[in-house]
């Protein structure tokens, strides 16, 4: 038995939807589905049509929130350990406790952590809220942006940061050992 041809229609529309959602050009959906490029385009544009704005910035907004979480948490979090070419975690040295040679000691308490990924995710906030302020029409000026209040405490988390990476830099420049390693999560 043959299936309706509106089951076929809908089918080959959903995969010029999903096509185009991962990316290829409408010439290559058309070749592919063999169909003309104008009814590729033709599908695409009822497909945006029939999408209630409200309800699709809604689920943005959700979206973004979710992001916005996640970025939250890494800019938040401790980062990425360090772990020297021998495999073994690195440690921030201890002047205070110096070996029989006179070289400071790694303090165990106090384990070397990668700060990329937190600043990462602060720049991933930073974008975030543009697209909040795109999506529902926040056009923030740049004298607001200042008062905005997850701005203020990201900023002053990133001050925070680089004033303790100046001052692991300063101290890195007193050790002479080797200082190479990688960073695991």
């Amino acid at each position: 038995m043959a299936r309706p041809k509106s089951t076929e229609l809908a089918e080959r529309n959903d995969t010029i939807l999903e096509m185009a959602a991962q990316g290829y050009s409408q010439r290559k959906i058309a070749s592919t589905m063999g169909i003309s490029p104008a009814r590729v385009s033709q599908v695409l544009t009822e497909a945006r049509q029939a999408i209630d704005p409200d309800a699709a910035r809604a689920r943005l907004g959700e979206i973004l929130d979710e992001l916005l979480e996640e970025a939250m948490k890494l800019a938040h979090g401790p980062g990425k350990r360090v772990i020297t070419p021998s495999g073994k975690p690195a440690y921030e040295l201890d002047p205070q406790n110096l070996s029989p040679r006179g070289d400071a000691r790694p303090d165990l308490d106090r384990p070397v952590f990668d700060e990329y990924a937190k600043l990462e995710a602060i720049r991933q906030i930073s974008d975030i809220s543009r697209n909040y302020a795109h999506i529902f029409g926040l056009n923030i000026k740049p004298k607001e942006k200042a008062e905005d209040a997850l701005l203020v405490e990201v900023m002053t988390h990133l001050e925070h940061l680089q004033s303790a990476n100046r001052e692991l830099s300063a101290r890195l420049e007193q050790y002479e050992g080797p200082v190479e390693g990688e960073i695991v999560p």
